[in-house]
């Protein structure tokens, strides 16, 4: 939100940030990662209250979530320019802070190995 805010504050090239092409792009893709981040993590919720193949559902999200995160705080840096990288702004905290996220409760390659085990096991039982 913070740095959408700035976008419809930012004035650039006679326009508002928010209202320029770029811009626009990264706020929709900030949406549309946040948006499949809450649908991953309500699957995933879901599947460990039914205990339904809850560690698959889990990495899903994990994997997915971590990398969506990153790709946010980046964008968001990017869209709030120098104000990105001042401390107390909070996207900048967040920003140097996020790289270990893609590493708590197992790097996201692990979990990648372990969906596409699992593939590859639902397949050969299917054949």
């Amino acid at each position: 939100m913070t740095a959408v805010a700035r976008a419809a504050e930012r004035q650039l090239f006679g326009a508002r940030l928010g209202d320029l092409g770029m811009a626009q792009a990264m706020i929709a893709d900030n949406e549309i990662d946040l948006a499949a981040s809450r649908a991953l993590l309500r699957q995933a919720a879901w599947a460990v209250q039914q205990d339904r193949d809850a560690l698959l559902a889990s990495s899903r999200c994990k994997v997915f979530v971590s990398e969506a995160v990153g790709r946010v705080v980046d964008r968001s840096v990017q869209l709030m320019g120098g104000l990105g990288t001042v401390l107390d702004q909070g996207v900048a905290r967040i920003y140097a802070d996020i790289r270990a996220f893609r590493i708590y409760d197992g790097a996201s390659e692990v979990h990648r190995m372990s969906i596409a085990k699992r593939a590859v096991q639902r397949v050969s039982a299917s054949s």
